[in-house]
């Protein structure tokens, strides 16, 4: 919890809300010095991507503005591939275990 409250701080001293910066401080208690990350910040960079993804999403693409690079994460279905960001598969204890030829039937 107290990560999201420093990124919503970093965020609003990044949009020169100074003042709105220090209350949140005061108001969550906050004590320690905080260094803050480069401009834009961690919030808006996430909030960027996660918009773009959900525009690009097909039953919103002709509605909504998105890159090319979130409509091919749809596209070329990695959004369900059961892959990570890193391309290492997820191992779930739902899944039935593999057999040696590595096909899998559904």
């Amino acid at each position: 919890m107290l990560g999201l409250a420093l990124y919503v701080y970093e965020y609003l001293l990044h949009v020169g809300a100074q003042k709105a910066a220090q209350t949140f401080l005061s108001e969550i208690r906050w004590e320690k010095n905080i260094t803050l990350g480069e401009p834009p910040g961690f919030l808006h960079s996430w909030w960027c991507v996660f918009w773009d993804l959900y525009c690009a999403a097909p039953e919103r693409r002709d509605t909504c503005e998105h890159s090319s690079e979130a409509k091919a994460f749809h596209d070329y279905g990695f959004v369900n591939s059961g892959y990570g960001v890193n391309g290492i598969a997820h191992v779930s204890p739902m899944l039935p275990f593999l057999s040696k030829d590595t096909s899998y039937h559904v």
